[in-house]
């Protein structure tokens, strides 16, 4: 910073030129003091361990007593943390139990509208077929009407022509003996 804050640039130069051996000093002393660190670290481990295995039995029960109430505690907390996971996690699933239990009413009174409405159709289609047969008759006897009527027609038509060109010629009574004694005939061979 100071050699950007320097005006003229061989000014700047020589202060830039100053850095590397100082930045080789900090690495130095920062490296020396971590040696201070760790070697003063490794005498304190080493020095309670010492008086860890100096101490009389008696202190060592009271340690053994004292990490048997460490082991306890720990096992307590391990316990409270299993059970604080294991209540999360019943709650959870109560949760999507319930969630669960409206998406099936849901769909229950989804299937019950459907049913209704099926049912509904079913009873149109019901009717709408009976509806349909019954004017299929209808169709069927107005046709056999059509046929009769038109039947009566051609004999009108037969009759009137009949009687106004051939008429005056035959007889109706001539032809109607012939039909009646034809009949007669007819019933005395069988």
């Amino acid at each position: 910073m100071a050699a950007e804050e320097e005006d003229s640039p061989s000014v700047m130069k020589e202060v830039l030129a100053k850095l590397p051996p100082h930045s080789k000093t900090y690495e130095e002393m920062k490296r020396q003091f971590l040696q201070r660190k760790l070697r003063l670290s490794t005498m304190k481990h080493a020095k309670a361990r010492q008086e860890l295995l100096d101490s009389n039995m008696e202190g060592f029960s009271s340690r053994k007593a004292i990490m048997q109430k460490a082991s306890m505690m720990d096992t307590s907390r391990d316990l409270s943390a299993s059970l604080q996971r294991t209540t999360q996690l019943v709650s959870q699933e109560l949760q999507r139990l319930a969630e669960t239990e409206q998406v099936l009413h849901q769909d229950s009174a989804t299937l019950d509208s459907t049913d209704s409405e099926y049912n509904t159709y079913k009873n149109s289609a019901s009717n709408a077929d009976m509806v349909l047969k019954d004017i299929q008759k209808r169709e069927k006897m107005d046709w056999y009407i059509i046929i009769v009527c038109f039947c009566v027609f051609m004999a009108v038509v037969i009759y009137i022509i009949w009687k106004r060109t051939a008429g005056w010629f035959i007889d109706l009574s001539v032809v109607y003996n012939y039909i009646v004694n034809l009949a007669s005939s007819d019933e005395q061979i069988d």
